[in-house]
């Protein structure tokens, strides 16, 4: 469960990503975010 704006609780499943995938996120994420910035390093 996460918790949204307002109190408001929403249940996410997990995914699975294939590397490929995480590659292509990481590539194309916010470099001024330092996990990001890392990634692409």
């Amino acid at each position: 469960m996460i918790t949204k704006g307002k109190g408001a609780q929403n249940e996410i499943d997990d995914i699975l990503l294939t590397r490929y995938a995480c590659y292509l996120i990481a590539q194309n994420g916010d470099s001024r975010k330092e996990e990001i910035a890392f990634a692409q390093n």
